[in-house]
């Protein structure tokens, strides 16, 4: 028991020291994150994401998921699973008349799963929830004079998700999971108008700090045909909210000129959303598909030319493993996975919907004599189209993680 005590008790630590950690980090450079809370993160880990986010429907045997909370079913009595990644992103932004490329680097996830008992399965991570990141700068004449002044809107923050997951075993071959998570965060917003003839920049900012629980929920089918495994998943969350309360600052060039601070809490809605998955394994080939559907949420904005629309996410992934023997050559124990993704967002704007699609593919690297692998994946798309004016976002992410597959409650036994 103390040496349950003394494994809870550094999750928690390591929780709290990588949250510290991504308060600071921008993780993406998009414009179209500028609307709402900014672009939501995909869940998925390691082979997930070379797999194209795919796993509503797999266990978490060998890989952390926390794409489905009731994956956690799949942890041995003896497992432990800790996971850490990176993620880093070249994304080019093109338009009609410019062309322009971005860098983003930082850690994406932190996972430690664990069973508990028989029936009951955890996982405790930290992973990011939405992300904001853009500058748009215009430049405009002053009607009547040869002055010029320039308008610049930049926005940049993330939204961060620490959880634990529990997966409960209801009969054999059934699971029901729930992750019980607790979102926070910091967003910036600010505009700010720079008239050089005067040498003059006022800049106003607004600070938002986002707190709140949230909750989503999981279940899982597993049954065995032959030596052939087949599952069946369903992810759900409702609609929920998130609250913010901001502080409003006016600065002229350097000086502040106003300070207001908001104590009161005002709420933003998190989407309604549902997802179906299924997957058929054997010993060597995982093959599985997803569909996820994400609420509109709000209705058509008074913004001319933005509309709202529900969200569909289509994926599909294959992990190949050529041979389970121990003594067999290094690259037969490597996992080759690939796959590939179509999402349409909620975004409409001047008729055109903001889709994402991409391929993925990766490995997973053996490290010495236990189940631990480093995952190696990349993932190349596209997002949005120059179609009427508006930009496209065409993007190369490499994402590397560490999992380890350890054993615990195991003690030599000494004569």
């Amino acid at each position: 028991m103390n040496q349950l005590k003394s494994q809870i008790a550094t999750i928690l630590l390591l929780l709290l020291f990588f949250g510290k950690v991504s308060e600071a980090q921008i993780s993406t450079t998009s414009p179209y994150s500028v609307f709402g809370l900014g672009l939501p993160e995909e869940t998925g880990f390691g082979s997930l994401d070379a797999m194209g986010g795919t796993g509503i429907a797999l266990e978490s045997n060998n890989r952390n998921n926390n794409i489905n909370p009731a994956s956690y079913s799949g942890i041995d009595s003896l497992s432990l699973l800790f996971e850490i990644g990176i993620k880093s992103q070249r994304t080019n932004m093109i338009t009609n008349n410019f062309s322009r490329t971005r860098w983003n680097t930082n850690l994406s996830h932190v996972a430690l799963g664990l069973r508990f008992s028989k029936f009951w399965h955890c996982d405790f991570g930290l992973t990011p929830f939405s992300s904001v990141g853009y500058s748009i700068e215009t430049e405009n004449n002053v009607e009547g004079s040869a002055m010029s002044f320039s308008n610049v809107l930049f926005g940049s923050g993330d939204i961060d998700r620490v959880y634990m997951g529990n997966s409960f075993n209801i009969t054999k071959n059934l699971a029901l999971g729930i992750h019980l998570s607790y979102l926070f965060g910091v967003i910036d917003y600010s505009e700010s108008l720079r008239i050089s003839e005067f040498n003059k920049t006022i800049t106003s900012k607004n600070e938002n700090y986002f707190r709140n629980f949230y909750f989503d929920y999981g279940l899982q089918y597993h049954f065995n045909i032959n030596n052939v495994r087949f599952g069946v998943g369903f992810i759900y969350s409702n609609q929920q909210k998130i609250y913010a309360k901001s502080e409003f600052t006016v600065i002229e060039n350097t000086d502040t000129l106003e300070l207001i601070s908001n104590e009161k809490y005002h709420a933003y809605s998190i989407p309604q959303y549902f997802g179906i998955g299924l997957s058929a394994q054997n010993q060597h080939l995982t093959v599985a598909l997803d569909y996820k559907l994400t609420d509109k949420l709000q209705n058509d904005s008074e913004i001319e030319g933005l509309r709202y629309k529900n969200s569909n996410r289509f994926s599909f992934g294959v992990d190949y493993i050529p041979s389970l023997n121990t003594k067999s050559s290094y690259f037969g124990k490597i996992h080759y996975m690939a796959g590939a993704y179509y999402k349409t967002s909620n975004l409409v704007l001047f008729g055109k919907q903001i889709n994402e699609q991409a391929v993925t593919f990766g490995f997973g690297l053996p490290i010495g004599n236990r189940i631990s692998y480093l995952q190696i994946s990349s993932e190349i798309g596209s997002r949005g189209t120059i179609q009427s004016n508006l930009i496209k976002e065409n993007f190369v992410r490499l994402n590397v993680s560490f999992s380890l597959h350890d054993i615990w409650f195991i003690h030599n036994k000494i004569n």
